[in-house]
């Protein structure tokens, strides 16, 4: 019987408020393989680093 690893996923928290750097280190973070999670308001993302759940995204 084969044992497959679990893969771990790599996941980075961006927060800036400049979209062409969000851009930008997001290509960058994403092509080291991780899953990359952007917003421009850091009030809303304190809320995911506290493990709570993301908010629904408007527009």
């Amino acid at each position: 019987m084969a044992v497959k690893k679990q893969q771990q996923e790599l996941r980075a928290l961006l927060i800036e408020e400049n979209e062409i750097i969000i851009e930008s280190l997001s290509e960058i973070i994403r092509s080291q393989g991780f899953i990359v999670i952007t917003h421009k308001d850091p009030g809303q993302k304190i809320n995911l680093m506290k493990g709570g759940a993301e908010p629904a995204h408007r527009g």
